[in-house]
């Protein structure tokens, strides 16, 4: 199981989310669930690192310089992020910023944790 995330480090919502995001990893770290960050940010890796650097924290996160992969997943803006079931189909889409930790999102992602893979 995925949660892509779609983020830049100028969007001011996309930074508050971050810590909350490590948190969400910090908890499923032993189970079979990966959290991907994916930056928009044409500043690149450097943009990236730079603003990791100054909080303190880091996310494994891919760079989506040219949009392929936000073109992909439909994406509509920033933060949006993608909950892909254990088939890699996305299973819920959440539009705007979330609090990550909340009982409604880790329901969800507990509830496809529990889910077999046919």
């Amino acid at each position: 199981m995925v949660l892509l995330h779609f983020w830049a480090p100028w969007c001011v919502p996309c930074r508050v989310e971050i810590p909350e995001l490590v948190e969400i990893q910090r908890r499923y770290r032993n189970a079979d669930f990966q959290l991907l960050a994916v930056s928009i940010d044409e500043g690149g890796r450097d943009a990236v690192n730079t603003f990791y650097q100054g909080i303190g924290v880091s996310l494994p996160t891919l760079i989506d310089r040219d949009g392929k992969v936000s073109r992909q997943y439909g994406l509509t803006g920033v933060p949006e992020s993608m909950l892909l079931d254990k088939k890699g189909l996305v299973a819920k889409t959440y539009i705007g910023p979330r609090k990550w930790t909340s009982p409604e999102i880790t329901s969800q992602i507990d509830r496809l944790l529990q889910e077999p893979v046919d």
